[in-house]
């Protein structure tokens, strides 16, 4: 169920601030498992999830948004080992998600009170926020795993970071030495 919920959650924080505000307050219940707040979100982050598949059916622009969590949940799954990892993809996505607003806060795209916000409610929804929740990691290893991500163009890397709750963005291009500082100012060695 978590990890529906971390789903549910990214697609708030993709296009939808209203519905993330409804999931960060009434609509919890429905990760509680309330049938009502359960069947809402789960229509409306379909209908989220169909529009942006619908306008980009190639994967060629908007569509990528989908992937807000994944660079750096991926490089998480991936040096825990996919078959045995402490995360479940939902999990992974969801700190994916915490890191990627903390990194854009770090960077000036965001605010910092946004950021705090997405980790309050992916905290309260059991999910984890912090690298030292999943594991020990080595900054220069999950930098490298983000890298060869399968959107990583030309050596840079492609990351979904985010302009508030609800507006997320495909950043093309950013430079390997802010994300191993912020890496290592996140707890990785």
């Amino acid at each position: 169920v978590r990890s529906g919920w971390a789903e549910v959650l990214k697609h708030g924080l993709i296009c939808d601030a209203a519905f993330f505000d409804w999931l960060a307050g009434e609509g919890a219940a429905g990760a509680r498992g309330d049938p009502a707040s359960l069947e809402h979100a789960v229509v409306r982050s379909v209908e989220i999830k169909s529009a942006i598949v619908g306008e980009d059916e190639k994967e060629a622009g908007k569509r990528a948004l989908l992937n807000l969590g994944h660079t750096f949940g991926h490089a998480i799954e991936a040096e825990l080992g996919f078959e045995e990892a402490a995360l479940a993809h939902g999990e992974a996505v969801a700190l994916g998600c915490a890191l990627a607003f903390r990194f854009s806060a770090l960077e000036g795209l965001c605010t910092d009170d946004d950021a705090r916000r997405v980790e309050a409610v992916l905290k309260a929804a059991g999910l984890p926020t912090r690298l030292s929740e999943a594991g020990t990691f080595d900054a220069d290893r999950l930098l490298a795993l983000m890298a060869g991500d399968k959107k990583a163009e030309g050596g840079a890397m492609t990351l979904v970071l985010a302009r508030a709750i609800g507006g997320a963005f495909v950043a093309k291009g950013v430079a390997a030495e802010p994300v191993r500082a912020f890496l290592r100012d996140e707890g990785a060695t």
